[in-house]
C-alpha cells in the first residue's frame, strides 16, 4: 500500500502534467525522493533530468521551457537549495 506522501507525490505530478509540464529537472535530496520516484513512475509522459547544482538545474529548467514553449518544473530539496532557482526565473 502506497505512503501518503506517495499519493501526494503522484497527485502533484498528475496536476504539472495537467498543466503542460512535460519535463522536469530533478536535484537529488532525500526529502524530495517521494516526488522524484512520483516523476519516476510518469515516465515516458515526463522526461527526467537529473542536475547536482540548483542553479544550473534553474537555467536548464529555462532553456527547456523557452525552447519547447511549455512549462519545466524543477525539483530541488528544501533548506538553501531551493534559494538559487529564482535567478533563473522568467
Amino acid at each position: 500500500m502506497p505512503t501518503l506522501n506517495a499519493l501526494w507525490s503522484r497527485a502533484l505530478v498528475q496536476e504539472l502534467q495537467r498543466g503542460g509540464v512535460r519535463e522536469v529537472v530533478i536535484c537529488p535530496g532525500s526529502r524530495s525522493a517521494p516526488l522524484a520516484l512520483a516523476v519516476a513512475e510518469a515516465a515516458p509522459e515526463l522526461r527526467s533530468r537529473v542536475v547536482l547544482d540548483e542553479r544550473v538545474a534553474g537555467f536548464l529548467a529555462l532553456g527547456l521551457a523557452l525552447e519547447s514553449g511549455r512549462p519545466t518544473a524543477v525539483l530541488v530539496t528544501s533548506g538553501p537549495s531551493s534559494r538559487p532557482g529564482p535567478p533563473a526565473c522568467r
